[in-house]
């Protein structure tokens, strides 16, 4: 039972990510998260109930999913959840100590729509170059 009731709050929780105009969308942001989104927001003073359980139930959400990459300019490479792979949806990879690349972007030829190869190669094991070069990109 706990974890159908986890179920369902992480439902109302994606729902109000997915439809900020909404009534009661509208009503929690200007209580709970006025000044960021509700990925971001805090538990504060005074909530409700209701309010504790849905942001509660943030962990699920954040736990289960990941970013699609986009033009990936706002994916940090390292510690965004943005490959498509269980778990972790993260690279595999030791991180370099240093390093200019450290933004999905940095990845994609935008002008061909395709993933740049080299520097490809050059950062990630053979099994995070072939996730990552398995991942379709968009040229809009």
């Amino acid at each position: 039972m706990e974890a159908f009731n986890d179920a369902l709050l992480a439902k109302q929780f994606w729902g109000l990510t997915k439809s900020e105009n909404t009534l009661v969308a509208s009503l929690l942001k200007a209580r709970y998260f006025p000044n960021c989104n509700i990925f971001e927001a805090g538990l504060g003073s005074h909530m409700s109930f209701t309010w504790r359980s849905i942001l509660g139930a943030r962990d699920v959400v954040v736990k289960g999913s990941r970013w699609l990459v986009g033009n990936g300019a706002s994916l940090d490479i390292w510690n965004s959840r943005w490959l498509p792979r269980p778990l972790t949806f993260a690279p595999y990879s030791p991180k370099p100590s240093c390093g200019s690349i450290s933004k999905v972007s940095d990845l994609i030829d935008f002008e061909h729509v395709r993933w740049k190869e080299g520097p490809i190669w050059e950062l990630f094991l053979e099994g995070d170059v072939d996730t990552i070069l398995g991942i379709p990109l968009c040229g809009s």
